[in-house]
């Protein structure tokens, strides 16, 4: 008999071993195929989407001529309510660079942070870290937009203008 029972436990402790890898497995796969960030996200923001994968910026290489666009852009468009070093209406340009800058370098399908600030130079949600709210339907292409994004990361870089 005990050796009756001994097939009993060893079948049972079987079949809840292959439950388990089962359920794990299956558990497994549905994380693997939702898509998420490794990059903490506040209310309010968007979460990072890679740069290739953006319809708002371009994938181009960052030259002095593309960062150059960004600056006349940011000078016609934006230095109302951003400084380079100081806080104004808006957050400096080196705030911005460094927020978003922090977020690309925790999550490798960012890249350089080009895709996030791209992406966030129309303020399509509300302001961040005590900010109001930027203004809404800003006109700009991609290639502008990947300029003003190219620009701030450079001014982060040098650390002032």
């Amino acid at each position: 008999m005990s050796d009756a029972s001994h097939h009993g436990v060893t079948r049972l402790a079987l079949a809840m071993l292959v439950v388990v890898l089962v359920v794990a497995s299956l558990v497994a796969w549905q994380v693997l195929q939702t898509p998420a960030t490794a990059v903490p996200i506040r209310a309010g923001e968007d979460p990072p989407v890679s740069l290739a994968a953006s319809p708002s910026v371009t994938a181009v290489a960052v030259t002095p001529a593309l960062i150059a666009h960004g600056d006349t852009l940011i000078r016609q468009q934006c230095a109302g309510c951003h400084d380079t070093a100081q806080r104004l209406v808006g957050p400096s340009w080196q705030a911005i660079a460094a927020h978003y800058a922090a977020m690309a370098t925790q999550d490798p399908i960012c890249g350089d942070g080009r895709g996030l600030i791209g992406n966030a130079v129309s303020h399509p949600a509300p302001g961040w870290d005590g900010y109001p709210p930027g203004p809404t339907g800003i006109d700009l292409s991609p290639d502008d937009r990947t300029a003003i994004a190219a620009w701030v990361l450079d001014v982060a870089k040098r650390g002032t203008k």
